[in-house]
């Protein structure tokens, strides 16, 4: 679970993450089950904004400009 304010990289860093094998849940809302403590999450596009997308492509990682 990431969490900070608006801005800090929490995206560019999930999808980093993502892309290196593990696994990305959910981009901004995931409830947690007390019980298990497994999320359960409500997916949708991942915002990249373009020095996120460049802060990726610098390290390799290639995130296509048309898709979110």
């Amino acid at each position: 679970l990431v969490v900070g304010p608006s801005g800090r990289g929490k995206s560019t860093t999930a999808v980093a993450l993502a892309r290196a094998g593990l696994t990305l849940y959910a981009d901004d809302v995931a409830l947690i089950c007390p019980d298990t403590l497994r999320p359960f999450a409500f997916p949708r596009p991942v915002k990249l904004n373009a020095a996120s997308r460049a802060m990726l492509r610098a390290h390799g990682l290639r995130v296509p400009d048309r898709v979110r």
